[in-house]
């Protein structure tokens, strides 16, 4: 039981860690992507 318990407790802040680190890519990724898109429709008219 110890052991299960240890490992449910560090997988938890993991998972956090990594939901933070995919919303700050998603975030990131979108207005990049925004950007490239209005200047690719800049350039094409």
């Amino acid at each position: 039981m110890s052991t299960t318990t240890k490992v449910t407790e560090t997988t938890q802040p993991e998972n956090k860690v990594c939901n933070a680190i995919i919303c700050v890519s998603c975030l990131s990724f979108f207005p990049v992507m925004y950007l490239i898109g209005s200047t690719l429709v800049a350039f094409l008219h």
